[in-house]
This record gives C-alpha cells, sequence and structure tokens, in this order.
C-alpha cells in the first residue's frame, strides 16, 4: 500500500470541479463533479486521471448519489508491473471498493469488491482498503482481509457479517470474483 495523502483543494479543470487529488509519479488523479450540464452532474464523483501536461488520460464513470470516492493505491514487486486502486464508494454506509488495474498511463476498470469493515451500525461500515491485502500468485491478484469482522454486500441483499479470513477475492482470466471459505 503506497501512503499518499490527497491534497485537499476546491478548484476546477474546465467544467470539471474536484474536491482532492493525488500525485502518484507523473499522474494526476482527480475526485470531482463533471458541471457541463445537469446530466453530467447528475453522475455524481468521478476520478479524472491526467499526465503532467494536462491531458486527460482516464476518466471514471461517475457514482451516482455516493457522497465518497476516496483511492487507496497498492504497488510492491510482487504486483509488478501494476498498481492497484482501490477507489472506496460511500454514502450514509460503505458499498465497497471500485477496483482498477493501472500499468503505465493504461487504466482497466475490473470491477467491485462489496466489502467494508463491519461496525454495529451499518451507517458505520467503513472502508477495507487499509485492511487490505494484495497478493499475486502465478496470474492471479488475490485480495484479502485482514480485519477479525468484515460484512459481504454491506447495505445489499445478501449483506453478511464474516470473519475476515473467510472471504476473498480473485482477479484471474479477466474476472474479478468472490471466493467464500465459510459455505
Amino acid at each position: 500500500r503506497l501512503n499518499i495523502q490527497p491534497v485537499k483543494e476546491l478548484n476546477e479543470i474546465g467544467q470539471f470541479r474536484y474536491i482532492y487529488y493525488y500525485e502518484v509519479n507523473d499522474l494526476c488523479y482527480y475526485v470531482g463533479l463533471d458541471l457541463t450540464n445537469e446530466e453530467t452532474k447528475k453522475l455524481g464523483l468521478k476520478l479524472r486521471v491526467y499526465d503532467s501536461g494536462m491531458n486527460l488520460k482516464f476518466e471514471s464513470a461517475g457514482q451516482g448519489d455516493s457522497y465518497t470516492y476516496n483511492p487507496t493505491f497498492f504497488r510492491n514487486p510482487n504486483l509488478s508491473p501494476h498498481t492497484v486502486l482501490l477507489v472506496h464508494i460511500s454514502n450514509e454506509g460503505s458499498w465497497g471498493q471500485g477496483v482498477y488495474i493501472i500499468e503505465g498511463e493504461q487504466f482497466k476498470y475490473i470491477g467491485m469488491i462489496e466489502v467494508s469493515n463491519w461496525a454495529k451500525e451499518p451507517e458505520w461500515y467503513s472502508d477495507i482498503a487499509p485492511d487490505t491485502e494484495i497478493t499475486k500468485v502465478k496470474d492471479t491478484l488475490i485480495f484479502s482481509f485482514q480485519p477479525s469482522k468484515i460484512v459481504f454486500d454491506p447495505s445489499g441483499r445478501e449483506e453478511k457479517v464474516l470473519n475476515g479470513n473467510e472471504l476473498r477475492y480473485e482477479y484471474s482470466g479477466g474476472k474479478l470474483h468472490v471466493v467464500n471459505n465459510s459455505e
């Protein structure tokens, strides 16, 4: 996990109003809203990535009525040549993590990790990224979780409280899927 703190600054790039940004290598990752028109505003928070020349390299889908879209960057020799980006999405409670694979200036959205840290009240379910470990075995990325209790599908129809070691996600063959060891 890379310990990168956001620069908090309310500002605009054209019609894109950003709340904060992260500088990683030669790229800047901005989180904000597209104010071009009412339709783009309704799409919600999104991530835009620019190079040092302010050329747009990537734009995520909007996150609807989410209140947060907070990135955590993972990179280590085991994951090379990839950087993995987990982006926490929430409103009153956590929705989980959007997962991106970054290689150079290529970005690929691979899916959602529908897991959060457990709390007594759903509105306090929180970002699992600080408690996530990502390893690579051959061509498979494995996402495992360290806390004693986690919530699968937070605020969803299949919401379940599990021990952290009972569930993991794996990315292989171009697909992100859940592995539940408790069943």
